[in-house]
């Protein structure tokens, strides 16, 4: 079973989450989020998943985060979560050609060792893989 953590609680994470618990193969196993959003986040997914303002406070190290955030929630914790080895998807595009977000990313990351991928379409998510040389690798 695969241990999924979500960064972001509002209407993207909600459809997320009901995803995944509808899942025999995944298990939600956190959701980092804003101080102000934990409360209403705790509340929807009961007192087995882990509701932290960071990765740092997840008991366990999740298998794969998704981005359900945003601009905001993806500067905040991506960088920290590729930092640790943690493949992280974007749900929403748009994401990773940001200028801020490249620039400190490429500055806190050895890329040799990490893949920014974009699967096809405008609408698609963004992805960036552990894995070097994913298809639609840019990095």
């Amino acid at each position: 079973m695969k241990h999924v953590a979500i960064i972001g609680y509002g209407a993207i994470a909600s459809h997320v989450i009901r995803a995944i618990s509808s899942s025999s193969a995944i298990r939600l196993g956190g959701v980092i989020g804003r101080a102000e959003r934990l409360a209403a986040a705790r509340e929807a997914v009961g007192q087995d998943v882990a509701v932290v303002e960071s990765i740092d406070g997840l008991a366990t190290r999740p298998d794969l985060v998704l981005d359900c955030a945003g601009h905001p929630g993806l500067i905040a914790h991506g960088a920290g979560i590729l930092e640790r080895g943690i493949d992280l998807v974007s749900v929403s595009a748009g994401h990773w050609p940001t200028r801020h977000f490249t620039r400190r990313s490429r500055a806190q990351l050895p890329l040799p060792e990490r893949a920014f991928a974009s699967p096809p379409g405008p609408s698609a998510g963004s992805t960036c893989s552990r894995r070097r040389g994913a298809a639609g690798s840019t990095g």
